[in-house]
């Protein structure tokens, strides 16, 4: 027994100076406590040989009750067998939270989940901010944080995410400006960003997103032209940008995007003549125009 508790106190250790080595604040880091909890060989097993699970068990079991919810994660049950948690031998890999089980805040600690690669909190009732922590995970490939009620602005700092190729933010109450630094994401196949309450011109380095397929920014309140170097984004299959303030004439460079399906520009300020270059997209299956001040 002795040695036992020597173990999980070096383990323990071993998980602080790791987190404090790697920068991250002690507000952070999982408690002791939920990292001795996770090493009673039931949550996580071996967990000597399988440190960094036993870490993202601490972390889940630590942020359990800010999610304010009725998750049933405790340490006397493997952690494999609590809802919506995937894992492998390195750590957690998917967290999938789906449909009115959470409320509160998304916790900052989040971030510190080092294996993730799809974050999944669709249609709770999550309120306050999204964490800037969240560009932490470089290995995540699917943000998804629809039909929510977040607030505040879009942290810059997902911008880190390498890896990312979904981001799923719409049906929230978002403000401020679409950051640029987005568009680093340079494998981002769907940014979902529409019916929320953003502002500001779209930024035109979004058009370096070469992966992309779908761009939805409709039912905003966006500002400014629409940049032609959309144009660019050749595998684009859906271009939504109805229901904002947009001005100035529909750039003949979305002429280009031959891949394109669906293009909503409806209920704009939109003005001067349709490009003839929109009669060249062969796929386009769906056009809306509506509600603009076109001329001729």
């Amino acid at each position: 027994m002795e040695m036992r508790l020597r173990a999980v106190a070096a383990l323990a250790l071993g998980m602080l100076l790791v987190c404090l080595t790697l920068g991250a604040s002690p507000a952070h880091a999982a408690s002791e406590d939920f990292v001795e909890a996770c090493s009673n060989g039931i949550a996580v097993p071996d967990p000597e040989d399988n440190a960094g699970l036993v870490q993202d068990c601490a972390t889940l079991l630590s942020i359990r009750d800010t999610l304010g919810g009725e998750l049933d994660w405790h340490a006397d049950t493997p952690i494999q067998e609590w809802y919506g948690v995937t894992i492998t031998s390195a750590g957690v890999t998917y967290l999938e939270l789906l449909g009115d089980v959470l409320a509160g805040t998304i916790p900052p600690e989040l971030g510190a989940l080092a294996a993730l690669e799809r974050l999944v909190l669709d249609g709770n009732g999550l309120t306050g901010p999204i964490p800037p922590e969240l560009g932490s995970l470089g290995q995540l490939r699917v943000l998804w944080l629809m039909a929510n009620f977040l607030t505040g602005s879009i942290p810059p700092e997902l911008g880190n995410l390498s890896q990312l190729r979904m981001l799923a933010l719409g049906g929230n109450f978002l403000t401020g400006s679409i950051p640029p630094e987005l568009a680093q994401l340079a494998g981002l196949e769907d940014m979902f960003l529409g019916n929320n309450d953003l502002t500001g011109p779209i930024p035109p380095e979004l058009g370096a997103l070469a992966a992309l397929e779908n761009l939805w920014l409709d039912g905003n309140d966006l500002t400014g032209p629409i940049p032609p170097e959309l144009g660019a984004l050749r595998r684009l299959d859906e271009l939504r940008l109805a229901g904002n303030s947009f001005t100035g004439p529909i750039p003949p460079q979305l002429g280009a995007l031959a891949a394109l399906e669906t293009l909503e520009l409806g209920e704009n300020d939109l003005t001067g003549l349709i490009p003839p270059e929109l009669g060249t997209l062969r796929r386009l299956e769906e056009l809306e125009l509506s509600g603009n001040n076109f001329t001729g």
